[in-house]
């Protein structure tokens, strides 16, 4: 089934008083018979092709642009999240893998010309996924992503298997913006008074989590990192270009004093 035709049954067929479905009559909106609940307001425009299996629940508004493709394969889930793929943008869900909000913040996936994979069971919760500028990211099996933590992918994201992945962790291949202060300056003059976005692509290097890691609360893997197999990265720490060998422990670097001030009597204090 294609276009408004699909939309006009699903719009009797489907579970959920708020939904509403607009497809442009060239793109493909196929939903198994079996899908467990589709409710929300869905946009899909032209030459697109989205695909929902059978088991899956899907309960968010989804915002699907042109020449893009979106497949949600069997009892996978997507809750309470802010969803956008635009620009020939690609995402797929494996089978049982969830996206959802259970705290604050809400779970938001935006895929602009790129590509996000994730794979069999992994579970992504109440964090922000961006993709842009042809990147590529895949989170693996059964990996789970726990609350406000950040992904943001403009070469290439591959997160391994079996990893926990803590709190406020963020995960960047990519500077964000530009090093120039010059460029800076033009874009926070273009955008204002909105925050700064930019329209080329800033420094990039790929990011590389092996299997079996365990990553702490609030810690921060930079562009260019490399973390091998098994390896536990404790609370706050931050990684950059560099490589972590299989089965390693890496914690923050201990606090150090880089001067110390003099003690100042309280008859200096009131002098002053």
């Amino acid at each position: 089934m294609r276009g408004r035709e699909t939309a006009k049954r699903l719009l009797v067929t489907l579970k959920g008083g708020r939904t509403k479905i607009r497809v442009h009559p060239s793109s493909s909106f196929v939903v198994s018979k079996e899908a467990k609940l589709v409710s929300g307001n869905i946009i899909v425009g032209r030459d697109s092709v989205v695909t929902i299996e059978a088991g899956v629940i899907i309960d968010s508004d989804m915002t699907i642009g042109d020449k893009c493709t979106v497949v949600f394969k069997k009892n996978s889930r997507l809750s309470q999240t802010s969803f956008f793929v635009t620009n020939g943008g690609s995402v797929e869900f494996g089978e049982g893998a969830i996206i959802n909000s259970p705290v604050s913040p809400q779970s938001s996936v935006n895929v602009d010309n790129g590509t996000f994979h994730l794979q069999e069971r992994a579970h992504v919760m109440s964090t922000g996924v961006l993709v842009r500028f042809g990147g590529t990211l895949t989170i693996g099996r059964y990996t789970g992503i726990a609350y406000d933590s950040e992904i943001r992918c403009e070469q290439q994201v591959d997160i391994g298997s079996y990893n926990m992945i803590s709190y406020r962790v963020c995960i960047y291949d990519t500077n964000t913006h530009s090093t120039d202060w010059r460029e800076r300056r033009q874009r926070i003059e273009h955008c204002y008074p909105e925050g700064v976005f930019e329209v080329t692509k800033p420094s990039t290097s790929p990011v590389f989590i092996g299997d079996d890691v365990w990553i702490g609360k609030e810690v921060t893997i930079t562009k260019g990192a490399r973390v091998g197999n098994r390896c536990i990265l404790g609370i706050r720490t931050t990684l950059g270009n560099e490589t972590i060998d299989d089965d390693s422990i890496v914690v923050a670097g201990k606090p150090r004093v880089i001067s110390r001030r003099e003690t100042v009597s309280s008859l200096d204090v009131i002098d002053a």
